[in-house]
């Protein structure tokens, strides 16, 4: 945008309008790939909280938590195993060494969920930020 003095009086002329709406094109235009960037950004997050919480073993079901791509501006996030859900809802009734505890719930998608939140509004935050300031 800028303003032009056009003549002797106190007259200013504005332009820039066509710079401008090109530049809400822009991001308009990044906005797409902004959001799944952030979005495959907190599916990555989860994956990794969840699989840092699970019980391992014989470590399938780590292994098997993974992020689908994504589509429809929506980010699955799933653990392939037949026994995964039953490992997520299994409480924590086992007894661990000398002790007579009831020892820890077994869920690992389920904790994994507010940490992952807070996560991702610094990833809207972030990949707004810079599609903002790239195409301003």
């Amino acid at each position: 945008m800028s303003f032009e003095r056009f003549n002797r009086f106190a007259g200013v002329r504005v332009t820039g309008l066509q710079e401008a709406t090109r530049g809400i094109e822009n991001i308009i235009r990044g906005f797409g790939p902004a959001a799944i960037k952030t979005i495959t950004e907190t599916q990555d997050f989860f994956v990794n909280e969840a699989q840092r919480r699970v019980h391992k073993i014989s470590h399938t079901l780590e292994k098997s938590i993974r992020a689908d791509p994504v589509h429809d501006n929506r980010g699955d996030v799933v653990a392939d195993t037949d026994y995964a859900r039953k490992e997520e809802e299994r409480k924590g009734n086992k007894e661990f060494g000398r002790g007579t505890g009831i020892g820890t719930p077994h869920a690992y998608m389920a904790p994994s969920k507010p940490i992952t939140q807070i996560a991702m509004q610094g990833f809207v935050i972030k990949n707004f930020d810079a599609l903002f300031r790239s195409k301003g």
